[in-house]
Parts: C-alpha cells; structure tokens; sequence
C-alpha cells in the first residue's frame, strides 16, 4: 500500500493558533511553528528560508510581505496567505487543506491567497 507522503506545514507567527495548527496535525498533516523552531520575531526572509530548508508550505496573514518575497523568483515550497477578513478561527485548517487539496498537495513556487477556499467546495461537505 502507497502511503502518501505527510503535508508538511509551517504556521508564521501571526498565524500559529493552537486549535488551527492542532486540527491539522490531527489530520495527519507534519505541522510547525516559528515559535516551535526558534524563530519567535524573525524576519519574513528568515521564515521563509526555514519554511524552504525544512520543505515546508508557509501559513501566514502577512500577505503583503510574503507576496514580494515571493516575486523575487525565489523557490519555495508554496505559500499560503490569509487577507482579511480573516475566516473565523474554527474554519481555518479546514480552509487551508481545502487550498491544499485543489493543488493536489503541490503547492511548490505558488502564492495562495486563501480566500477562496473558505467555504470550498460550495455548498458541500466534500474536504479533506
């Protein structure tokens, strides 16, 4: 039997609530935080280099950083930004396997604004 690989996650600091980040491990999902590795008040460049040393999707709310290291031409191994309004907290592991799930789990080089994945699929309950 094929056992799929874990989805490996790093939650940024503004983003590393205890019941998102333990519903994903819950779910089988390989989860970190920056506070968990040390990195408690680094730099965005700093977490990201973490997130694509350790070969981590990054979870965070600070989209606007993120997206412009991301348009450097870096290689990472996807990124995952909520905007506000930010989904209510119960909703957001769901919300990030749910964007995770419509990539098939490659998420490598892309920017994803979360959004569209808080009630996805419509009308539904067909997620991860």
């Amino acid at each position: 039997m094929n056992e799929q690989p874990k989805i490996r996650i790093l939650f940024d600091e503004d983003s590393q609530r205890k019941t998102t980040v333990s519903e994903l491990a819950a779910s089988g999902c390989d989860v970190a935080t920056v506070y968990s590795l040390g990195l408690t008040d680094a730099d965005d460049d700093v977490v990201l280099a973490a997130a694509i040393e350790s070969e981590r999707i990054l979870v965070t709310r600070n989209a606007d950083d993120f997206l412009a290291l991301h348009r450097t031409g870096i290689q990472h191994p996807g990124i995952l930004a909520f905007y506000p309004p930010f989904p209510a907290y119960w909703k957001q592991a769901r919300t990030i396997l749910n964007a995770i799930k419509v990539y098939e789990g490659n998420c490598s080089n892309e920017f994803i604004g979360l959004s569209p994945f808080v009630d996805y699929p419509p009308n539904s309950d067909d997620v991860l």
